[in-house]
């Protein structure tokens, strides 16, 4: 094993997700900065699929050329929660919060399930939420994450299609005390 197949094995998780994240070990982590073509389309597949899901475009493949050793990071992260609960945090904490649209839409494709799946502790669920602003406006914000995620909120509002996104997502039902409140602040 190593944190590439570790990664790996996450986002093919991701792509059909069905129970928690699967889990592995975070050895070789400078492995996750060298992407192969097969690595590279796996990234743009999944992208792509992050997108469509939430009813955007899918970005363009050159896109997901500066996306990937987040996104590696990321998923072998998620992976060794874990087993190397201690290097995954450690490794979480190193990966800069994503700065563009793509890098935002990817890591919520990543993150969003593994909070749906109940996997992880509050500790570890909160800090995969730091890691995805996109995730803290659909879903629910990490505590001390509120103003990030309104900020984002008036961002989106103001790309067309992140509007798009905004109206879509919330015009979905939703049962969920937290996030039924969440929206209305959101929203007020």
């Amino acid at each position: 094993m190593s944190a590439m197949k570790t990664a790996r094995d996450v986002i093919h998780w991701a792509i059909s997700p069905d129970g928690p994240p699967p889990q592995g070990d975070l050895f070789d982590l400078d492995h996750l900065l060298t992407v192969d073509s097969n690595m590279s389309n796996l990234l743009s597949d999944f992208a792509g699929l992050s997108a469509t899901r939430l009813g955007l475009i899918p970005p363009v493949s050159d896109t997901t050329d500066r996306i990937s050793a987040d996104i590696l990071c990321l998923a072998a992260a998620i992976g060794g929660m874990t087993f190397q609960l201690e290097a995954a945090m450690k490794l979480l904490d190193a990966i800069p919060s994503p700065d563009n649209h793509w890098q935002r839409i990817v890591c919520h494709g990543l993150i969003f399930p593994v909070i749906q799946s109940h996997f992880l502790p509050a500790p570890q669920a909160e800090a995969l939420l730091m890691q995805s602003p996109l995730t803290a406006v659909l879903f629910l914000p990490p505590k001390g994450g509120e103003d990030a995620a309104i900020n984002l909120c008036k961002k989106l509002i103001n790309i067309p299609q992140g509007r798009k996104l905004l109206i879509q997502h919330f015009a979905d039902p939703e049962s969920h005390a937290g996030q039924l409140s969440w929206r209305g602040r959101l929203m007020a």
